[in-house]
């Protein structure tokens, strides 16, 4: 983990969230610096390092044929989750429209979690990765972010730029993010029309 920091607001309004807020914003080259470390031996692909757990721990939501969605512990926002495509594929046009679909559902799931479970007024979907494989945060295999806010002043140039920043916590912050989300995801067969394959 990035040198422990104390909390600060003196950073753009709504980017924490004050009843559950990520602990440290450090800058994007100390994350990128951390999540290196945390690679080693997993492999060139950080996306695929994710999904199989091999770039630090795997705090899962949901896993099917398609992809896996799991949180992001360098987000951009408290509440931040990735999907990640099954299958190791660099471009759209080689994911098929089926897997696509699948993807995306999961990515609905996530956000309607998100907002459910966390209050979040608003969440970006989107297919933002790079095409260069060297960035330590990113990375051309196909994958979707689902970034939610709580400040309806925000915008997308803030949400999605790193250069405010990326929110790191320690493991036992995550966890409990990711039991919080599991609860309520759990919840939903019984709460929701939508069917959300949790962990249990």
């Amino acid at each position: 983990m990035p040198q422990r920091r104390s909390r600060s607001r003196r950073v753009a309004r709504g980017v924490l969230h004050d009843r559950a807020p990520m602990p440290m914003l450090v800058p994007y080259t100390e994350a990128a610096e951390s999540a290196r470390r945390e690679r080693l031996g997993g492999g060139d692909c950080m996306m695929c390092s994710l999904r199989d757990g091999l770039a630090g721990p795997r705090y899962l939501l949901e896993e099917t044929e398609h992809a896996t969605t799991l949180l992001c512990r360098y987000a951009r926002r408290f509440g931040h989750v990735l999907v990640v495509l099954s299958a190791h594929v660099t471009a759209l046009s080689d994911v098929g429209q089926d897997r696509w679909l699948a993807a995306s559902a999961q990515a609905f799931r996530a956000a309607t979690l998100v907002e459910r479970a966390l209050g979040a007024v608003r969440c970006y979907v989107g297919s933002f990765g790079s095409p260069r494989g060297d960035l330590p945060l990113s990375g051309p295999h196909v994958h979707l972010h689902v970034i939610p806010t709580y400040d309806v002043d925000d915008r997308p140039s803030r949400v999605l730029s790193s250069e405010s920043g990326i929110y790191v916590a320690e493991e036992r912050e995550w966890a409990a993010l990711h039991a919080r989300l599991a609860r309520e995801a759990r919840a939903w067969p019984a709460r929701h029309a939508v069917v959300f394959d949790a962990p249990r």
